[in-house]
Protein backbone atom coordinates (compact mmCIF):
# COMPACT_ATOMS: atom_id res chain seq x y z
CA UNK A 1 0.00 0.00 0.00
CA UNK A 2 1.28 3.43 -0.68
CA UNK A 3 -0.42 6.55 -0.02
CA UNK A 4 0.95 10.23 -2.26
CA UNK A 5 1.08 13.14 -0.38
CA UNK A 6 1.70 16.87 -1.26
CA UNK A 7 1.34 20.18 -0.41
CA UNK A 8 2.71 23.26 0.89
CA UNK A 9 2.55 24.88 4.65
CA UNK A 10 0.52 28.23 5.66
CA UNK A 11 2.21 29.86 8.27
CA UNK A 12 -1.05 29.64 10.86
CA UNK A 13 -1.11 25.90 10.00
CA UNK A 14 2.05 25.68 10.88
CA UNK A 15 2.40 27.12 14.66
CA UNK A 16 -0.86 25.57 15.08
CA UNK A 17 0.89 21.79 13.84
CA UNK A 18 4.24 23.13 15.99
CA UNK A 19 1.72 23.47 19.32
CA UNK A 20 0.07 20.41 18.74
CA UNK A 21 3.43 18.70 18.55
CA UNK A 22 4.42 20.20 22.08
CA UNK A 23 1.23 20.20 23.79
CA UNK A 24 1.88 19.29 27.35
CA UNK A 25 -0.29 16.64 29.01
CA UNK A 26 -3.46 18.19 30.88
CA UNK A 27 -2.12 17.14 33.91
CA UNK A 28 0.69 19.08 33.58
CA UNK A 29 -1.09 22.11 31.60
CA UNK A 30 -3.11 22.06 34.63
CA UNK A 31 -0.37 22.49 37.11
CA UNK A 32 1.48 24.88 35.52
CA UNK A 33 -1.64 27.22 34.88
CA UNK A 34 -2.00 26.90 38.54
CA UNK A 35 1.47 27.94 39.56
CA UNK A 36 1.12 30.76 37.43
CA UNK A 37 -1.93 31.74 39.10
CA UNK A 38 -0.34 32.06 41.85
CA UNK A 39 2.91 33.43 41.29
CA UNK A 40 1.42 36.26 39.69
CA UNK A 41 -1.13 36.70 42.73
CA UNK A 42 1.90 36.41 44.88
CA UNK A 43 3.61 39.18 42.51
CA UNK A 44 0.65 41.32 42.84
CA UNK A 45 0.50 41.16 46.83
CA UNK A 46 4.05 41.99 47.11
CA UNK A 47 3.91 45.14 45.13
CA UNK A 48 0.81 46.13 46.84
CA UNK A 49 2.90 45.59 50.35
CA UNK A 50 6.27 46.95 48.69
CA UNK A 51 3.69 50.33 47.96
CA UNK A 52 2.05 50.37 51.31
CA UNK A 53 5.17 50.02 53.54
CA UNK A 54 7.80 51.18 51.63
CA UNK A 55 9.76 48.16 52.07
CA UNK A 56 11.51 47.29 48.79
CA UNK A 57 14.68 45.89 50.70
CA UNK A 58 12.80 43.36 53.01
CA UNK A 59 10.63 41.99 50.49
CA UNK A 60 12.84 41.47 47.57
CA UNK A 61 13.83 38.27 47.98
CA UNK A 62 9.63 37.19 47.31
CA UNK A 63 9.47 39.55 44.52
CA UNK A 64 12.77 37.83 42.58
CA UNK A 65 11.02 34.03 43.69
CA UNK A 66 7.97 35.13 41.84
CA UNK A 67 9.26 36.87 38.89
CA UNK A 68 11.42 33.54 38.21
CA UNK A 69 8.50 31.32 38.40
CA UNK A 70 6.18 33.28 36.24
CA UNK A 71 9.05 33.84 33.95
CA UNK A 72 9.65 29.68 33.90
CA UNK A 73 5.74 29.09 33.73
CA UNK A 74 5.76 31.76 30.63
CA UNK A 75 8.72 30.69 28.91
CA UNK A 76 7.33 26.84 29.15
CA UNK A 77 4.06 28.09 28.06
CA UNK A 78 5.37 29.85 25.01
CA UNK A 79 7.97 28.34 24.22
CA UNK A 80 6.37 26.36 21.04
CA UNK A 81 5.73 29.44 19.63
CA UNK A 82 9.15 30.48 19.67
CA UNK A 83 10.21 27.49 18.13
CA UNK A 84 7.84 27.70 15.37
CA UNK A 85 8.75 30.96 14.55
CA UNK A 86 12.12 29.92 13.89
CA UNK A 87 11.12 26.93 12.15
CA UNK A 88 9.22 29.01 9.71
CA UNK A 89 12.21 31.66 9.11
CA UNK A 90 13.99 28.34 7.57
CA UNK A 91 13.08 28.57 3.53
CA UNK A 92 12.81 24.87 4.05
CA UNK A 93 10.06 24.83 5.59
CA UNK A 94 8.15 26.97 3.40
CA UNK A 95 8.87 25.27 0.00
CA UNK A 96 6.07 22.76 -1.56
CA UNK A 97 6.26 19.01 -0.29
CA UNK A 98 5.36 15.57 -1.82
CA UNK A 99 6.39 12.33 -0.82
CA UNK A 100 4.44 8.90 -0.23
CA UNK A 101 3.78 6.56 2.98
CA UNK A 102 4.28 2.79 2.85
CA UNK A 103 4.14 0.28 5.54
CA UNK A 104 7.63 0.67 5.54
CA UNK A 105 7.59 4.52 6.35
CA UNK A 106 7.59 8.02 4.85
CA UNK A 107 9.42 9.61 2.11
CA UNK A 108 9.79 12.74 0.88
CA UNK A 109 10.61 13.26 -2.65
CA UNK A 110 12.84 16.96 -3.30
CA UNK A 111 14.87 18.60 -5.75
CA UNK A 112 17.79 16.70 -3.66
CA UNK A 113 16.58 13.65 -4.33
CA UNK A 114 14.65 10.76 -1.76
CA UNK A 115 14.78 11.21 1.92
CA UNK A 116 13.49 8.04 3.86
CA UNK A 117 12.32 7.92 7.28
CA UNK A 118 11.42 4.34 8.56
CA UNK A 119 8.52 4.19 11.50
CA UNK A 120 11.07 2.73 14.24
CA UNK A 121 12.60 6.50 14.44
CA UNK A 122 9.42 8.15 14.93
CA UNK A 123 8.87 8.98 18.91
CA UNK A 124 5.65 10.84 18.97
CA UNK A 125 2.58 11.57 17.72
CA UNK A 126 -0.24 13.92 17.97
CA UNK A 127 -3.62 14.33 16.02
CA UNK A 128 -6.66 16.22 15.55
CA UNK A 129 -9.42 15.72 13.25
CA UNK A 130 -7.66 17.99 10.72
CA UNK A 131 -3.99 17.77 11.10
CA UNK A 132 -1.39 14.99 12.52
CA UNK A 133 2.41 15.76 13.87
CA UNK A 134 5.28 13.08 13.92
CA UNK A 135 8.53 13.68 15.71
CA UNK A 136 11.49 11.69 15.36
CA UNK A 137 13.62 10.25 17.77
CA UNK A 138 16.23 13.50 16.63
CA UNK A 139 13.60 16.23 16.95
CA UNK A 140 12.96 16.58 13.87
CA UNK A 141 8.97 17.83 13.32
CA UNK A 142 6.93 16.31 10.47
CA UNK A 143 3.67 18.08 10.11
CA UNK A 144 0.62 16.02 7.76
CA UNK A 145 -2.52 18.22 7.78
CA UNK A 146 -5.44 16.73 5.73
CA UNK A 147 -4.77 18.71 2.48
CA UNK A 148 -1.93 17.55 1.75
CA UNK A 149 -4.13 13.86 1.06
CA UNK A 150 -6.01 13.59 -2.23
CA UNK A 151 -9.11 12.69 -0.50
CA UNK A 152 -10.82 11.50 2.27
CA UNK A 153 -10.12 7.68 1.98
CA UNK A 154 -6.78 8.18 1.75
CA UNK A 155 -6.56 10.99 4.98
CA UNK A 156 -7.70 8.03 6.73
CA UNK A 157 -5.70 5.18 5.79
CA UNK A 158 -2.87 7.18 6.67
CA UNK A 159 -3.81 7.72 10.27
CA UNK A 160 -4.54 4.41 10.64
CA UNK A 161 -1.08 3.05 8.77
CA UNK A 162 0.64 6.12 11.34
CA UNK A 163 -1.04 4.95 13.97
CA UNK A 164 -0.32 1.23 13.77
CA UNK A 165 3.24 1.98 13.21
CA UNK A 166 3.88 4.56 16.10
CA UNK A 167 3.18 4.98 20.06
CA UNK A 168 0.91 8.01 20.32
CA UNK A 169 0.93 9.43 23.33
CA UNK A 170 -2.43 9.30 26.06
CA UNK A 171 -3.45 12.50 28.00
CA UNK A 172 -1.00 12.14 30.55
CA UNK A 173 1.91 12.00 28.46
CA UNK A 174 2.31 8.34 28.65
CA UNK A 175 3.31 6.30 25.68
CA UNK A 176 0.97 3.79 24.53
CA UNK A 177 1.43 1.02 22.05
CA UNK A 178 0.63 0.85 18.82
CA UNK A 179 -3.29 0.22 17.61
CA UNK A 180 -3.31 -3.35 16.14
CA UNK A 181 -4.84 -3.57 12.32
Amino acid sequence: MQINFQGQYDKKLFFRAVALANRLPKDRQRWLSIALVIAVGALGVLVYRIITSGDFWDNLVYLLAAVFMIGVVGWIFLRPYFAARKMWNNPGTRRPLQGRVTSQGITYVLPEGENFIPWKRFTRLQKTDDLLTLVRGDGLLLVFPRPFFQNERDWKKFIQLVESRVSPMDEKGIRRPPREN
